[in-house]
């Protein structure tokens, strides 16, 4: 599972945080439960700033799969946008791109906790594991 932290000093309203990474390992996933209960090691209390997690869920063993963000901060989180999404093989050798999202936007219910469903993409059923370099921002209500 990819972690990422953002630390945000933000106390007003509609204020962008961003984050930016390049190179995490994101786990593949076989159900949406089975990467819940992974990040639920991660949702506690945040005292700065958030902490994102990223996780690959495939669908019962065939190549169909869901990329998820999940949030936990310490501020209310509305919408997250970003520049690039992109997983591609974790071998330094293979420049295999597996799936790319540009300039993307995802409203959701507002929270300090929440996992937001980026998109479906097809992936190898022998593929486990995936590198994310990811440009987010997210909006602080």
């Amino acid at each position: 599972m990819a972690i990422l932290i953002l630390t945000a000093f933000f106390l007003s309203v509609n204020i962008e945080a961003s984050i930016e990474n390049k190179g995490l390992e994101v786990r593949v996933y076989n159900s949406y439960q089975e990467f819940i209960n992974d990040t639920q090691t991660y949702n506690r209390s945040v005292e700065v700033g958030a902490i994102l997690t990223a996780g690959v869920v495939r669908s019962y063993g065939s190549e169909n799969c869901e990329l998820y963000i999940n949030i936990n901060g310490k501020y209310l989180y509305g919408s997250l946008k970003w520049e690039e999404i992109k997983l591609y093989d974790t071998s330094i050798f293979s420049g295999k791109v597996y799936y790319t999202n540009r300039d993307g936007f995802k409203y959701f219910p507002a929270g300090k906790i929440r996992s937001v469903k980026i998109d479906d993409f097809n992936l190898e059923e022998d593929i486990e594991k995936v590198k994310i370099s990811v440009k987010i921002f997210l909006d602080i209500i």
